[in-house]
């Protein structure tokens, strides 16, 4: 016997998708340039980088384990008190994003670092992309083994725990952008760079020992 659906039957609802398959769908270049404040190729580099990567897609897709490897584990209270899994979001980050480190302060427990982003945002309906442009302070606690220094490759993502015993105590956006922003933070510098392939990238495997807290920024 077949039996057939009425039409006052529900269809049954599509699963929504897994972590896995957004983290994996979601693809964003993310290019960094190397400034007297940060070195992107440092263990602070490696720190801030996986942080607001990290952020920036944790903002797109809202699924904590679409995140980098101990980013939930490394931001603390700052993760529960900025972000509620399952509340969605009206934009999403589109093709690249460009960011430049200004500013590195020393402070009583760690170090922050100011830091702009250029790129792209698109709606999740068919609206088009709109440029934006804004600055990130993320402060972070310094104690014990630090991040790995000297990530570099072709991956879009790293493979495994970018942040040591480090801890990332904040992530805001901030409104103290200079009058005139460096010209890697300004649309002008986007357009020219957005098809750029992800700068450093990260390894294809977890082949690099953290670094000593001795050696140099």
């Amino acid at each position: 016997m077949f039996l057939t659906a009425s039409c006052g039957d529900k269809m049954p609802k599509e699963p929504d998708p897994s972590p896995t398959s957004i983290a994996n769908s979601y693809r964003v270049s993310h290019k960094w340039i190397s400034t007297e404040a940060l070195r992107p190729e440092s263990a602070e580099g490696s720190i801030v980088r996986a942080a607001l990567e990290s952020d920036e897609i944790l903002i797109s897709t809202v699924a904590r384990e679409a995140q980098y490897p101990g980013f939930i584990a490394a931001s603390d209270q700052y993760y529960e008190n900025s972000h509620t899994p399952g509340d969605p979001y009206d934009n999403q980050f589109a093709g690249a994003v460009i960011f430049t480190p200004t500013e590195r302060q020393v402070l009583a427990s760690g170090l922050a670092f100011t830091v702009c982003m250029v790129g792209r945002v698109q709606a999740k309906t068919d609206r088009p992309q709109n440029l934006f442009q804004f600055v990130s302070r993320i402060e972070i606690a310094t104690t014990g083994t630090p991040p790995p220094r000297n990530q570099v490759g072709s991956a879009d993502r790293p493979s495994s725990n970018m942040f040591g015993d480090w801890r990332i105590r904040d992530i805001k956006l901030v409104d103290n952008h200079p009058a005139t922003p460096p010209l890697t933070c300004q649309p002008a510098f986007y357009e020219q760079h957005k098809n750029d392939p992800a700068s450093p990238g990260w390894p294809t495997s977890p082949e690099l020992p953290p670094s000593s807290s001795t050696e140099p920024r």
